[in-house]
Order: C-alpha cells, then structure tokens, then sequence
C-alpha cells in the first residue's frame, strides 16, 4: 500500500498545483454596491456628496412639501477608498407663504406623495418611510432595506412604491408589504405613476417599463436600453417619460415611441433629463440641470425662464424645444438653475421646482423665481 501511495505522489502534487483555488474579487469593481449599507465608492455613487432636495408634493396651491437629504464622503482606510454615505434626512413644509423646515430623519427621502392636505407618505434612502397624518411625520421602517425612489398613494388607504433592486411595496391595509416583481426584472425601479387603483406604470435602468394590469406588474416594451428616470400620465391612453442621455418617451395608443431632439450649438452630448410632469393633454414640464423645456399646444418649445407658457422639461445642462416632432436644445433662460430633481405642478400657471443645495423654484405669473435655498 505504501508503494502505491509514493507511486501516486508526484501526481498528487501536481494537481493541487494546478487546482483552481478562488481568488480574492475586488468587488468595488465587479459587483453593484449595496443598496442597503450605503458601500458607493464616489465614481459609483448615484448621489453627490451636499444637501438636496429631491422629491416634491403640492395638495393645494397653498400647501407644499419637498422631501431630501444631506450625503457626505468618507474614507475607509481598509479599502482606500472613498465613498458617499448618507447623514440626514429632511422635510420642508410650505405654508402661509413661507418655507419652513418641518422634520429631520436619520435617513435621506427621496420621493413624497400627499392623497390629501391630511395624508401622505415619503420614501427614501435603506427603507425610511415616513407618515404623515395631518398633524406630524412619523418615521417608519419598510419591509425591505432597500433604497426607494419613488412612492404613489392613490389614497390614504392605497399606494405603491419602488426601488432599487427591482424592488416594489404595496400599501392597504394600513401596511406595506413587499409585491411580486416579474421575475426577469432585477434592476434598480426609479420613478412610479398610478392612473388608477388597477393601472400604473413604473420604470428605471436600462430603459426597464413595467406596467400594473390585472392585479400584477409586467414588463412592457421600451423602445431604449437607457436609464428611465421620471414618469408621468395624465390619462390611461397617454403619458411620457425621461432618461439620461436626453431620452424622451411618449405614450400613445399603446405603444411607447422614442421623441427625437438635438443638444444645443451641434453638441453630440445628451444631458440626462430626470422629472416630469403633465398638467393637461396639452401642457406639461421636465426638468434636470440647468436647462427647461416648454409643451403648449401639442409642440415643445425652447422660452426663457421667465415665459408665460405653461409647460417644462427640466433635465441635465442644456434646455429643449419640441417641433414638428423634432426635439431642439437651445441656452437657458436668464435664470440658470443647477440640478433640478422634481417637478410638481398643480395648474398649469403654478408649479415648484427642486434641486441641489436644497435650491426652490416657485413658477407663478409666467416666470420662475428661486426661492429658497441654504
């Protein structure tokens, strides 16, 4: 046996030579970062390090709230790196004609949806939630811990909200709780718009549209593999949404169809367009950085700021025109905001704008105004 054994040996040691024994995976660069821990190296992070203001709801012309946060930079020593982290979450109330900071949270808010003067909730960063029942927020955990971008309450008894990671929360019963997501559907879920109690729509990365029907959500053909950020319906049988690198979407007859445009002075850089909202079959807003756009009477138009139409776009450096089924950018108006996060317009001649540096915009007699920002 002995002999056998020494016999063997050389060949032995060769395969434990050659075995392929794992290696050490740098997962700064090989996986996504986790929504739940707040691991976004700088150059991965989806929010910059500062104060913004990233979510917005108006339940009555003189009632408005906006929703962000404060993100700072960090250093892990281990790992030599450098990473965004989340440090505060905010609310600010506007009412009686001023703005007024409301409530402060551990966690960033990302999105806020008001059923009523009475009744809303916001959602953000790791699952925050947090309530509001006509008197005071309440900070509340969600059943996931993941990041959420954006909610949708029907009522104060019915709503939804999505996040990263595919994810999406119902909420009835006076609780959330965590819904089917088709299961080819993995990617992060950025913005959310319910028609009705039995119709909504949802999108995000890589250009992913999914639409509720029949009590369940189902992928639906997009036309583009880009980032969808923002989107918004006025009708079942109409609605539009924006991405990056300058996507434009409409919905008609139902089928989603890319909307060209050109950038400004024959650029071949498309800035990323993050909000939307339509006031009428008509009129509507998009806004992003540095930039807005106009739709007055089924054509977009490139207006200075301080414009009487009644539409905006509002996306990333540069501002675009709708033409003859032809998108066109030109220079901002006299006033140059910097990133623009939401958009809310209650009437077609009043509306808020929100950004970084917890920058407010108030859109009132044909012009905006900065009005708040610290």
């Amino acid at each position: 046996m002995r002999r056998y054994a020494l016999r063997y040996l050389p060949l032995l040691i060769i395969g434990l030579l050659l075995w392929p024994f794992p290696q050490e995976i740098n997962h700064s660069e090989t996986a996504t970062p986790s929504a739940n821990n707040g691991d976004f190296p700088i150059e991965a992070s989806p929010f910059t390090a500062g104060s913004a203001l990233y979510g917005l709801a108006m339940p009555s012309a003189q009632d408005v709230w906006a929703v962000g946060g404060v993100f700072k930079i960090v250093k892990n020593q281990q790992e030599h790196l450098q990473k965004v982290v989340p440090a505060q979450g905010q609310i600010l109330h506007y009412q009686n004609g001023s703005w007024l900071a409301n409530t402060s949270l551990q966690l960033p808010l990302l999105a806020i949806s008001m059923s009523s003067v009475q009744d809303g909730w916001a959602a953000g960063y790791g699952g925050q939630l947090a309530h509001y029942d006509g008197h005071a927020w309440q900070a509340m955990k969600a059943p996931t811990n993941a990041i959420l971008c954006s909610v949708a309450m029907l009522s104060a008894r019915e709503g939804w909200a999505v996040g990263f990671n595919g994810t999406i929360l119902h909420f009835h019963d006076q609780r959330w709780e965590l819904f089917p997501t088709p299961t080819t559907v993995a990617v992060d879920l950025l913005s959310v718009k319910m028609v009705s109690a039995q119709e909504g729509w949802a999108v995000g990365r890589n250009g992913t549209i999914l639409h509720y029907s029949q009590q369940r959500w189902q992928l639906y053909h997009s036309p583009t593999d880009h980032t969808l950020n923002g989107v918004s319906f006025l009708s079942p049988d109409e609605g539009w949404a924006v991405g990056n690198q300058g996507v434009i979407l409409h919905y008609r007859d139902g089928v989603w169809s890319t909307v060209r445009w050109f950038p400004p002075d024959g650029s071949t850089l498309y800035p990323n367009l993050l909000d939307v909202a339509i006031t009428s079959e008509h009129t509507g807003w998009i806004v992003g950085v540095q930039s807005m756009l106009t739709y007055d009477k089924e054509v977009w138009q490139s207006i200075a700021i301080t414009s009487e139409y009644t539409g905006w776009i509002v996306k990333d450096q540069s501002r675009l025109t709708y033409n003859k089924e032809v998108w066109q950018a030109k220079a901002s108006g006299n006033v140059s905001p910097g990133i623009l996060y939401a958009i809310v317009m209650n009437a077609s001649n009043e509306g808020w704008a929100v950004g970084d540096n917890n920058s407010i915009y108030h859109y009132r007699s044909g012009s905006w105004q900065l009005t708040y920002a610290y």
